[in-house]
């Protein structure tokens, strides 16, 4: 019975918390772009990418991960990002603590599952983007579609008990600077 009551309190957990329907902001300028889009200065020897009008998270080619030692005491640490069209990508959690004998693709996995399990399919991208944050990224309003998914899912990571924990310190963005 313990073993029962056990799995069933972790999958109370694990369930997936409905998505409130999709809220766009931060108007488009000429051509689709954000207003303050042409605004921003360029840094050397980079260009700036325009993330695509939408994407479809359904689609699993769609996710990336990525890995790297350098977490307290040297320990892994990574991020699961959505790609968001012409090189960019929106980082749907910056993992700083990784559970041992896990890995950012065991991450990638679940919130694959969690995001299918909201029934979101096509996402709105560019509406949600606000303005620049920092020099490479451009912010993601909280309140947007994408913004929701961002947050839902470091809340629905961390919520497994598995010692995951998603540095919240790093607004929801997207990468829109590349090099070269």
């Amino acid at each position: 019975r313990a073993g029962a009551s056990a799995s069933a309190s972790a999958s109370a957990r694990a369930a997936a918390p409905p998505l409130p329907p999709p809220v766009t902001t931060g108007g488009a300028g000429g051509g689709g772009r954000p207003g303050w889009w042409d605004a921003v200065e360029v840094p050397a020897g980079k260009t700036k990418h325009l993330p695509a009008e939408t994407v479809n998270v359904a689609d699993g080619s769609n996710w990336t991960t990525t890995q790297w030692r350098g977490g307290k005491g040297g320990g892994l640490v990574g991020a699961v990002m959505l790609e968001t069209g012409d090189g960019t990508h929106c980082t749907m959690c910056f993992i700083d603590c990784v559970p041992p004998g896990k890995t950012p693709k065991d991450a990638l996995r679940v919130l694959r599952g969690w995001v299918a399990s909201t029934g979101t399919t096509d996402v709105d991208v560019r509406s949600a983007l606000t303005g620049m944050w920092g020099k490479n990224s451009a912010r993601v309003d909280p309140a947007s579609q994408l913004g929701r998914l961002v947050m839902g899912c470091w809340d629905f990571l961390e919520g497994l008990g598995e010692g995951w924990h998603a540095d919240r310190e790093r607004v929801p963005h997207i990468e829109v600077m590349k090099r070269g």
